[in-house]
């Protein structure tokens, strides 16, 4: 992707936005007290057929979004939006993250040994998508799209003022896997906005995201 676009994870239009919530009512999930009174209680009848993995792995949404920054040799923050993301420990904290190794920001976190992993909130749908659709090969991003930051605390990165939280990683090992390679990150300080937002996610194939609001 030019960072995502080979993937074909984000197109350059944002087709909109919805909001989605994971309580049990929101997902359609009634109660055994809901049901109508002499309702007949019926086993779920299901199946698994084979099929290729490109098809079976567009049942994955909601998928979580992320935007992973790093600096070049020359000090420009290069943020990149991105999926693939998971937290491998919590005692030390760790979460890696898994990139195509034609990324400039694979490039980035190789110089700097370090990176940011950023939450964005919903109303960064348009940063993530520009940061999505455009490589540092060519454009210093922060240059051509007013996104607030700030300086990282403790690495040589930055932090998105906006987003729901900011993990600042060093990093500690790293692991080829097919076409990607894999980032592991020890998390040595965490942010969160002082506002309550909603985390930004992919909802749908293509450019569907939106917010995803977890029921309390």
């Amino acid at each position: 992707m030019k960072d995502m676009n080979r993937r074909g994870f984000l197109t350059k239009s944002l087709q909109g936005t919805a909001g989605l919530s994971l309580g049990a009512a929101a997902l359609g999930m009634a109660s055994a007290g809901d049901e109508p009174a002499g309702a007949k209680k019926t086993k779920s009848k299901g199946s698994q057929k084979q099929v290729g993995y490109r098809q079976a792995i567009r049942t994955k949404y909601p998928e979580q979004l992320i935007i992973t920054i790093a600096k070049d040799e020359k000090g420009k923050a290069n943020p990149m939006t991105m999926g693939w993301t998971m937290i491998t420990s919590g005692n030390p904290p760790m979460m890696a993250v898994s990139m195509s190794k034609g990324h400039y920001t694979t490039r980035c976190i190789k110089q700097s040994k370090c990176f940011t992993i950023v939450y964005p909130s919903s109303e960064m749908a348009d940063a993530a998508l520009f940061f999505g659709t455009h490589t540092g090969w060519n454009i210093d991003k922060f240059a051509e799209f007013d996104c607030p930051h700030e300086p990282a605390k403790e690495i040589n990165s930055v932090l998105l003022t906006e987003a729901v939280a900011n993990f600042e990683c060093q990093l500690e090992k790293q692991l080829e896997t097919g076409d990607h390679i894999i980032f592991v990150g020890r998390i040595v300080v965490a942010h969160i906005n002082t506002v309550p937002k909603k985390r930004l996610y992919i909802i749908g194939s293509g450019s569907k995201l939106g917010a995803v609001e977890v029921v309390k």
